[in-house]
């Protein structure tokens, strides 16, 4: 896929940009830095929540209280 994409973007630019929900395979980021090719850059869905968290886009922040329970205690009633 990084290839055919990188096929297609020949003579349109100097850096490409791939963007998935999920994450890239260790071959597809080599692939993406490949010596000698035109560089893509990859944002995974972790860090494209991220990106979209930084900076406002669609999304907001909440704190959750985590409870946790402390089953020995109970043991003892």
């Amino acid at each position: 896929m990084l290839r055919d994409f990188r096929g297609a973007m020949q003579g349109r630019g100097e850096k490409g940009l791939l963007i998935a929900t999920g994450s890239f395979t260790s071959g597809a980021k080599a692939e993406a830095s490949r010596d000698g090719a035109t560089p893509i850059d990859l944002v995974d869905g972790d860090r494209l929540c991220d990106l979209l968290k930084l900076h406002g886009f669609g999304v907001e922040s909440r704190q959750v209280e985590q409870v946790l329970v402390k089953t020995e205690f109970f043991v003892e009633i």
